[in-house]
């Protein structure tokens, strides 16, 4: 019975981090993130759901007209991560409304598609990843530091890291900004 009770609780706790992240799907024609049928389930994830807890993951991209992504929620959003998955068939660039997100560890592209991030960033945790794990990562809006944190940037596999000519790492320069991993 011990064995049982104990499998059921490793089961529930998989389901709990199994499921902290916001999760796409790109159903949509429009790529706007307040389209609900662009996220799984086709229910927008709620509020509550953009903390430093929880990912941002871009697993499909299931219409094939949409042509671009849209951040237009009007405010800050917080996330842990950003991954793009290697099911993300898709090369994409994310614009913004002028706003941006906070993340408290890294972004990955585990796709095998470049992806382009163009609207703000501000890394909040204890260091920032950057990471073109399968494909290449360009970042052309501002990635603020007011963290003081560093920031570790990989390259693997021939991929890379780009920063446009507007991109700019803001904050204390005193912190390290660190090439690793065949960068």
């Amino acid at each position: 019975m011990k064995k049982l009770i104990i499998v059921f609780i490793f089961y529930c706790l998989s389901l709990h981090t199994a499921n902290a992240q916001n999760s796409w799907d790109g159903d949509s024609a429009v790529g706007k993130f307040s389209f609900c049928n662009n996220w799984f389930s086709d229910s927008c994830p709620a509020g509550s759901n953009w903390t430093s807890n929880i990912d941002l993951k871009f697993f499909y991209h299931n219409n094939a007209s949409q042509s671009s992504m849209y951040l237009d929620f009007g405010q800050w959003k917080n996330v842990r991560s950003i991954y793009f998955q290697d099911t993300f068939n898709y090369s994409t660039i994310i614009d913004a409304d002028g706003n941006g997100m906070n993340f408290w560890w890294k972004v990955e592209n585990y796709s095998s598609f470049g992806q382009t991030i163009n609207f703000q960033l501000s890394a909040k945790g204890l260091v920032a990843e950057l990471n073109p794990i399968n494909g290449d990562l360009t970042f052309s809006s501002n990635i603020y530091n007011d963290g003081n944190i560093n920031y570790n940037v990989y390259g693997a596999n021939n991929k890379k890291v780009s920063f446009s000519s507007t991109c700019s790492l803001y904050g204390n320069s005193s912190v390290g900004f660190y090439l690793l991993d065949n960068s």
